[in-house]
């Protein structure tokens, strides 16, 4: 890895060299890897390998930040990435988290770094990472962080604070080990979609495919999918209307129950329990107890699957607390196929039948993790705000609204493109207030009062 590290470096030229003389050295390092093992790992990995190609696509055009790497085992990723202008780190076997973070700042000699992993973070804006970078020159002895006990993105300097800290086995505790370790102030980033959402689970990757926010190597990834999201669409309407009831349980935060109830007025019935069970430790040594596990000892699967369908329109259950609960072992494709209803893949009785169970319920019910009641909630409180006008795309995106008499009201994409002078990549079409994403039909027609979305 080192000559890797080394090679680039010797290539930086003149110019780099001199700039360095004047600012600090920040980057971004990105870790993304895996063993998958069954279909949906794999497919989970493909969408995976999106974000994380749109990310470098985005952070490559941000002056303030000097260099990319990328730290990954997978040759087809690390190909397309160096492609587009990251340097690549070969994954060290066997993967530590901390020690392969260590290894490329210290070899990439950065003064300040924005951590991230391949999956988090797909709706941060350029303008985000800009201020990020810029806040690390600023300030000193900090590190930002969007969540205190299950982090997804972190920004920290000094970049040399990671050789005083115990270097963990996972990113959720990143922020806590810097703050107690090292001794840096911890800032919580603003709030926003950005900063909240990133996948985890099927079930984020179902609400990333509503939003009109997902970018091309994505999009076209989540496409390939061909997974059907209809039951969250119907969830999604319900949370829009003031009369539903919506349930959510898991690990909720107050953050996420203030931001629906900021903008939609359904009315909400939560069960918030067992927050930080992994970056505590609370799931390794078999501590967890859940209410909601305690109430399906009393009910039943189908019991409880039919209670929530009494009191609620739709629901969204963080699944991976019940199962620590019950102290499963659960393979990530098992408790992944739970969260798309293959019940051929689950192979492990009881949650075949509390899958099966919500699958069935005459309301929908959506499965997950923690990400599902937290980031995605924020995720599908955008979608709507963006159907309803409330919220805009980031600057790069073009929007035209197809006017009565527009030279393309009335015509097809398709003509509007050999004819009509409409050029870039089409993002997706808002008609009639609801959201069309890409990819659409060249047969897709404009109508007067459609906004088009385009960019490029």
């Amino acid at each position: 890895m080192g000559l890797c590290l080394k090679q680039h470096q010797g290539q930086c030229g003149q110019q780099e060299r001199m700039s360095t003389m004047y600012r600090e050295r920040v980057g971004v390092v990105i870790l993304e890897g895996g063993q998958p093992t069954d279909l949906v790992e794999q497919q989970m990995v493909s969408v995976r390998r999106g974000m994380t190609l749109d990310a470098i696509a985005k952070l490559r055009h941000i002056p303030e930040i000097d260099v990319i790497y990328l730290s990954t085992n997978y040759p087809e990723l690390a190909t397309a990435a160096a492609a587009l202008g990251a340097v690549v780190v070969p994954e060290a076997s066997p993967f530590h988290f901390g020690r392969c973070l260590q290894y490329v700042i210290n070899q990439g000699q950065l003064d300040g770094v924005i951590y991230m992993g391949g999956a988090s973070c797909p709706f941060l804006t350029a303008d985000e990472f800009r201020q990020m970078a810029r806040d690390l020159r600023l300030r000193k002895n900090v590190v930002y962080t969007n969540n205190p006990q299950s982090a997804d993105i972190v920004a920290f300097t000094p970049a040399k604070a990671i050789n005083e800290i115990d270097l963990p086995d996972n990113d959720n505790i990143l922020p806590t080990r810097l703050r107690q370790g090292a001794g840096l102030e911890r800032i919580f980033l603003p709030h926003s979609v950005g900063v909240h959402f990133d996948i985890d689970t099927p079930s984020d990757v179902l609400v990333m495919s509503l939003s009109p926010r997902v970018e091309p190597y994505t999009r076209q990834a989540i496409a390939a999918l061909n997974w059907d999201n209809s039951r969250l669409r119907q969830a999604l309407n319900h949370l829009a209307s003031p009369e539903s009831h919506i349930f959510l349980a898991g690990r909720v935060n107050p953050w996420t129950m203030q931001h629906i109830g900021m903008y939609y007025r359904s009315h909400l019935r939560v069960i918030s329990e067992e927050r930080g069970m992994r970056a505590m430790g609370r799931a390794e040594r078999g501590e967890v107890h859940s209410l909601l596990a305690f109430l399906l000892e009393q009910l039943s699967p189908q019991g409880l699957i039919d209670y929530i369908s009494s009191i609620a329109d739709a629901a969204f259950i963080d699944t991976r607390i019940i199962f620590a609960h019950f102290r499963l072992s659960l393979s990530e494709g098992q408790r992944f196929a739970s969260d798309l209803g293959w019940l051929d893949s689950i192979q492990q009785p009881f949650v075949e039948e509390l899958t099966a169970a919500a699958f069935n319920a005459p309301i929908p019910i959506i499965l997950g993790g923690h990400s599902l009641v937290a980031g995605s909630m924020w995720s599908l409180v955008d979608t709507l705000r963006f159907a309803d006008g409330q919220v805009q795309l980031p600057v790069a995106y073009n929007s035209q609204t197809i006017e009565l008499g527009h030279v393309w009201a009335g015509r097809s994409l398709r003509e509007a493109f050999l004819s009509g002078g409409l050029e870039g990549e089409v993002i997706g079409v808002q008609s009639g207030g609801k959201w069309f994403g890409a990819p659409l039909p060249g047969s897709t027609v404009l109508r007067p009062g459609d906004i088009l979305y385009t960019r490029g």
